[in-house]
């Protein structure tokens, strides 16, 4: 129905012949290559129109809208966004058929070992490719075994179970064109506890309250305090493995200090929290609207936002006519980072249906498969603070099982800044983020390392071909190179032996004792230096010592820093915000860099196993510089197939293998990669000739990977 508007009503009377108006609908049915929980949604530019999940033929969903054009999206877990399309037009009693593609997917295995039965029967896994946005897990069987069809993409891998906690940090793997068996990963059973008492003003607390608790390996566990225990005994206690564990509550508007924790096997380690008022935050109040089921409804809530509402249908509730109760509020009191999901704006809502007789309805009673409609907004500010994009977010739903947030198929609006999803069951629920934005708005302040030895990145300036802005003023990489700054001294310019390097960094002209102006690697250490990717060794005070090291071998934390940087990512280096799961980065200058690094998915990161401080490896150097530039990485075989644009005919064109690049190797499909794009060549001899050798486990130096740098901006893949 179109709304009415402009309606004037005068106390004491009553306006008539204000009359709405169905007209006859037409169908808009989109074919989404089989994918069964995908939702789909079409809305015209007001904002109005429709959205569904339900696909009585698998992959085939028809939405009945008023004749108009529309926007049509359709998004699952699996696979991100499938598909959206603008100005689709439709007209009354016809049909519009649109058709979204699927990627290939393919058959992931693998097992769940504990030497528990109960941890390793039922456990859920977890799936996350942050670059495509998705997100998606399975549980095991009995025996431990799981299967699950994934499309291309490099995912980390999780399990989680309640009463059990991950041995180790996500793992990465990489769906590449074939089916994958994947490592095992273990559970252990929770065999220490960690119990107290939480607190406000040293009562006990009445409003709601969760127990997490962090170790060293990333690795979590949750609970919830029992808000009716009375007098002074405990009101939590939760489940871990042995080991040091940093343990905090947060509650509906409050918080606590974090505690260090040791938990011993068989043993109950004891720790207290107090909590006071979250700053900035204001808790709101729980509103109760009401519905009569058999009739369905609409409950919307103003203490969340103007964009939240929950569409009944009529009869999703039962088939009762007397009225059921639904309850809504914004809580604080949540798992706000987990193995997985880290939940935008560290708030949830609760949404808790009732029926007459005051029973929790936590599932849906309709026959005909009908879900209910959530949507919730979302803040675009906090989503850039978070440095996620708008078009990945996913609703998500706790589930206690899980001990994890899940992804439920969402569709995002990003001109109203809501998000709406379909569900079948009721918990709280929150925005989180699936693939990072293209580049973050947050800001870094310089600082070095605890060993003044922070050598890599600063806020990146403009790029363009031949010559790099920063602060308003262009200049040559070669000109640089030669310490030259005019037109007349480049005609006329001869680069003399024993001249230096000499760039100006934050209006300074800082000239690089250890870099020939006549080296090869000047011009390419000039580039980085000007377009702020890398800044230099500096001292303890942070003031930069007049050395870039071309020979040092580039550390893990330096080359983490550098292409976090050339994407436009920044992170501070004062070791506030959540920490890195990589205990060797916890005191380290690369704090953020490395966190970023994990919460964006890059592979080398993941696992959490790397000291920060070791050289890095050439291949995972690569690796890391592609992933965080978001350039697609193929398989050789991928890449030698070129397709003529015109005809469409697929040739292949053999690329030249590297003789100790074996197939398996982790980095071998970034290397072939980067090599067709001209980035990287391989060794070569003094004459320039390929020896087809490119050392994908040894280390690289700085003055390597600034030629690196250097090619991809000279290519225009770093803006």
């Amino acid at each position: 129905m179109t709304p009415l508007t402009g309606i004037t009503v005068t106390a004491g009377q009553t306006l008539g012949n204000q009359n709405l108006t169905i007209s006859a609908p037409g169908t808009i049915q989109v074919t989404v290559g089989g994918v069964a929980d995908a939702f789909v949604q079409a809305m015209d530019s007001s904002g109005r129109g429709n959205q569904t999940s339900t696909n009585t033929t698998a992959g085939v969903y028809s939405l009945n809208v008023p004749a108009g054009t529309y926007t049509v999206k359709a998004h699952s877990p699996a696979y991100g966004q499938i598909g959206s399309q603008s100005s689709v037009a439709v007209t009354a009693n016809a049909t519009t058929s649109l058709t979204f593609t699927t990627p290939t997917p393919y058959r992931i295995t693998g097992t769940v070992e504990s030497a528990s039965n109960i941890c390793k029967n039922g456990a859920a896994v977890f799936f996350k490719d942050a670059t495509n946005g998705r997100m998606i897990d399975t549980q095991t069987t009995s025996t431990g075994g799981y299967a699950i069809l994934l499309p291309n993409g490099t995912y980390a891998v999780s399990v989680s179970k309640s009463g059990c906690t991950d041995s180790a940090a996500p793992s990465s793997i990489i769906v590449s064109g074939a089916d994958l068996s994947v490592s095992a990963r273990t559970l252990n059973a929770a065999t220490s506890t960690i119990s107290g008492r939480v607190t406000l003003s040293s009562t006990g607390i009445t409003v709601p309250t969760v127990i997490m608790a962090q170790n060293s390996q990333g690795l979590y566990a949750f609970d919830e305090v029992d808000t009716s225990a009375s007098g002074g005994g405990d009101n939590y206690s939760i489940s871990v493995t042995p080991g040091t564990w940093t343990v905090s509550a947060r509650s509906d508007g409050y918080n606590s200090s974090p505690a260090s924790v040791s938990a011993v096997s068989g043993s109950t380690a004891s720790s207290n929290f107090s909590v006071s008022a979250i700053s900035g935050y204001t808790r709101r109040e729980r509103k109760t609207s009401t519905l009569t089921p058999n009739r369905g409804g609409f409950v919307r809530d103003e203490n969340i936002g103007d964009g939240f509402e929950i569409n009944f249908p009529a009869g999703v509730l039962g088939s009762s006519t007397d009225s059921a109760s639904i309850a809504t509020k914004e809580t604080t009191a949540i798992a706000t980072v987990t193995p997985t999901t880290t939940i935008i704006g560290g708030r949830g809502y609760e949404i808790t249906p009732k029926d007459s007789n005051g029973n929790k309805i936590t599932t849906l009673s309709s026959s005909d498969g009908s879900s209910v409609a959530v949507t919730m907004p979302y803040s675009e500010s906090e989503v850039s603070d978070a440095g996620y994009a708008e078009e990945s977010l996913v609703m998500m739903v706790w589930s206690e099982e899980k001990q994890d947030w899940s992804p439920l198929s969402t569709t995002v609006d990003t001109t109203n800044n809501t998000m709406t999803a379909n569900v079948t069951h009721f918990s709280t629920f929150g925005v989180g983020g699936t693939s990072a934005a293209a580049s973050s708005s947050r800001s870094s302040s310089a600082s070095s390392s605890p060993s003044g030895s922070n050598a890599s990145g600063g806020n990146r300036g403009g790029g363009g071909t031949g010559g790099y802005s920063m602060r308003g003023t262009t200049y040559s990489a070669i000109r640089e190179a030669a310490g030259l700054t005019t037109d007349e001294q480049m005609k006329t310019a001869v680069v003399k032996e024993g001249m230096k390097l000499k760039v100006k960094i934050g209006g300074n002209d800082v000239a690089f004792s250890d870099v020939p102006a006549d080296a090869w690697f000047a011009g390419p250490v000039a580039k980085v230096l000007l377009a702020g990717i890398a800044s230099g060794y500096k001292d303890e005070k942070g003031n930069l010592k007049g050395l870039y090291g071309p020979a040092d071998n580039i550390t893990y934390a330096q080359i983490a820093k550098m292409a976090l940087e050339s994407a436009g990512y920044t992170a501070s280096e004062d070791m506030k915000g959540a920490p890195p799961y990589n205990e060797s980065a916890l005191n380290h200058w690369s704090y953020g860099y490395i966190r970023t690094a994990e919460d964006l998915g890059l592979t080398v990161y993941t696992d959490g196993g790397m000291n920060v401080n070791y050289p890095a490896k050439r291949g995972a150097v690569v690796q890391t510089v592609l992933e965080a530039l978001r350039i697609p990485i193929k398989s050789r075989q991928e890449l030698e197939k070129v397709k003529n644009e015109e005809t469409g005919a697929v040739t292949l064109e053999t690329i030249d293998r590297y003789s100790d690049l074996p197939p398996n190797n982790q980095y071998s499909d970034a290397i072939y990669t980067a090599t067709k794009l001209g980035i990287i060549t391989g060794d070569t001899d003094k004459d320039g000739n390929r020896l087809m050798t490119v050392r994908p486990n040894e280390s690289v130096n700085r003055a390597e990977v600034a030629k690196i740098f250097g090619e991809l901006m000279g290519k225009g893949l770093i803006k």
